[in-house]
């Protein structure tokens, strides 16, 4: 699968294959395209202070304890500068910033990581968590998890998890993009 960065673009896409759909402006530009080397790609974040991209790979099936998984860094301009630069992950989906510390949703747990080195410094199991999917963070360093089976997500402080919203009107969240206060989710249309 490529990695694509475009302009002027729209999309918004979930893993599963059933529900995959991207939406894309009919005047976009390509602007540089990644090699074809990526194990079923999820999400890409921005690293500020290396100046480059994050993809998460899942690398098998997005629900499977299988340590398949790996982390990749990749150059504003497509260059893939390490393919597996972080390893041993399941499934890994969404991730997250604070300093110089990468969070990553790993299926039932959260990696935490050295955004210098790619070290994996802990593992933070989530005792109720059934498919956790992506992570944001508020200026404030606080991160939230979705949890997109269990109609969860949580907030993570202090290496301490609580459910921070749950129920019926987070049914299958999916996405998480925190702005200027607010907590934005998307969902898994089935």
């Amino acid at each position: 699968m490529k990695i694509f960065l475009l302009v002027t673009v729209l999309c918004f896409y979930s893993v599963y294959p059933f529900a995959q759909q991207v939406f894309i402006h009919e005047e976009a530009t390509r602007i540089w395209e990644s090699p074809a080397i990526f194990k079923v790609p999820e999400s890409i974040n921005y690293d500020p202070v290396k100046k480059c991209l994050l993809v998460s790979n899942i690398n098998g099936a997005p629900a499977e304890k299988d340590g398949n998984g790996f982390i990749s860094k990749v150059s504003l301009n497509g260059k893939v500068l390490n393919l597996e630069w972080i390893t041993g992950l399941d499934a890994p989906k969404g991730m997250g910033i604070v300093g110089n510390v990468l969070f990553i949703s790993n299926l039932s747990e959260i990696v935490v990581a050295d955004l210098i080195t790619g070290t994996i410094l802990r593992r933070l199991p989530v005792k109720e968590a059934r498919f956790l999917n992506d992570i944001d963070v508020d200026e404030k360093g606080t991160v939230y998890i979705s949890d997109m089976r269990a109609s969860v997500i949580y907030r993570l402080r202090n290496d301490s998890f609580e459910k921070w919203i749950e129920g019926a009107a987070i049914e299958n969240c999916n996405g998480l993009h925190y702005r200027k206060g607010k907590l934005y989710t998307g969902y898994l249309l089935t």
